[in-house]
């Protein structure tokens, strides 16, 4: 992959919007690679559309990935054919640098895969799963999870995305982490209420899963009883473990010999 690149630097000569939110929609290519096929870039602040379009990759698609994005070859073909499309990642690179410069807030969901396909370094970076998570498990320890775009727009705002179909589109999704990044913006007692809602739930489930994974070890280990190698034949099992402290018991151990019932007389 390419050397990444700094937008560029601010220019009173050249003023670019203050924020803008991004999302883009990968495919993959050769060598297990994954390029952007679209592209959306609009204003944080006024919601103006500024970049929405197709890009066409350089590297034949092996993987087209449309049940996640609905982008399928002939869309494609067809938007390329009427010139409708931008072609490979350094046109929509160029594009976005068109709008956003060094000082530019980037707003996105998991902005980290969009910027590493468009091989840019920026620094100014506001991220709804970062955020969002960070809220839930604070900025010392390891997040437990993320959240999606869908279950933010669902819990903070609320707001369904994606009803009429289950694909991803990138004008739809960037609108979308506009407004959950808003939202967290101009209510922070509602983010730190929601977050020790979703710290809580999350603890429930890991409590619910390592129970599941106690009762899966046990039910595995009392499950597979093991046949007795001296005795093949007579159909007993037994299952002692691996517990190399278990006590081993003698007859004379357990049996009271003065109580022991003994055979009747001989009647001879």
């Amino acid at each position: 992959m390419k050397q990444t690149v700094l937008a560029p630097d601010p220019s009173s000569l050249e003023p670019k919007r203050k924020a803008v939110a991004l999302d883009c929609e990968m495919a993959g290519v050769r060598n297990g690679q994954s390029e952007i096929i679209s592209i959306c870039a609009i204003d944080f602040f006024t919601g103006e559309i500024l970049i929405n379009s197709l890009v066409k990759p350089h590297l034949p698609v092996i993987d087209w990935r449309t049940n996640i994005h609905g982008i399928r070859p002939a869309t494609l073909a067809i938007a390329a054919s009427q010139g409708q499309v931008l072609r490979g990642w350094e046109a929509a690179r160029q594009e976005l640098f068109k709008h956003i410069n060094t000082e530019t807030a980037l707003v996105g969901q998991s902005l980290q895969q969009d910027l590493k396909r468009l091989r840019v370094s920026h620094a100014k970076i506001f991220d709804t799963a970062i955020l969002t998570a960070e809220a839930v498990f604070g900025t010392s320890a390891p997040f437990g999870r993320r959240w999606s775009l869908e279950s933010l727009c669902a819990d903070l705002l609320p707001l369904r995305i994606r009803q009429d179909s289950s694909t991803h589109d990138a004008l739809e999704d960037a609108m979308a982490a506009r407004e959950v990044a808003l939202w967290c913006i101009c209510y922070p007692d509602k983010l730190k209420e929601w977050a020790k809602r979703a710290r809580k739930k999350h603890n429930a489930e890991k409590a619910k899963q390592a129970e599941r994974r106690r009762n899966k070890r046990r039910n595995n280990y009392y499950s597979a009883p093991v046949p007795d190698a001296e005795c093949e034949d007579c159909g007993y099992y037994h299952d002692y473990g691996d517990d190399k402290d278990d006590e081993i018991l003698r007859w004379e151990d357990v049996i009271d010999w003065d109580t022991w019932p003994k055979s009747p007389p001989s009647s001879d």
